[in-house]
Parts: C-alpha cells; sequence; structure tokens
C-alpha cells in the first residue's frame, strides 16, 4: 500500500507472483533488453536496406 499526503491508496500490482524475486533477475532483464535492442536495430537496417534498394 502507499501513501499520498497521509491518504492510503491502493494502486493495481502487475501480474502474479509465480515465484519470487531474485537479484539474479535484473541482469537477465538488461541482458533480454540488449538482445531486443540489438534485434531492433537489425531490423531497422535491413528496412533501410530494402528501401535504398527500391
Amino acid at each position: 500500500m502507499n501513501y499520498y499526503q497521509g491518504i492510503a491508496s491502493n494502486r493495481a500490482k502487475m501480474g502474479d507472483a509465480a515465484r519470487p524475486i531474485q537479484a539474479n533477475d535484473i541482469k537477465e532483464t538488461v541482458s533480454m533488453m540488449h538482445l531486443v535492442s540489438f534485434l531492433f536495430l537489425l531490423l531497422c537496417l535491413l528496412f533501410r536496406m530494402a528501401a535504398e534498394a527500391i
């Protein structure tokens, strides 16, 4: 529960806790973000190359 200006506020929670949070979760999340960023960059470059070929 959070308190804003002294008023209790129940906020929506994201998902159900399927398992407890572990310290390694952050490292795994950062690795996933790097992979997705690289794949998006690769996709953008492929679209650019395809557009220039037209």
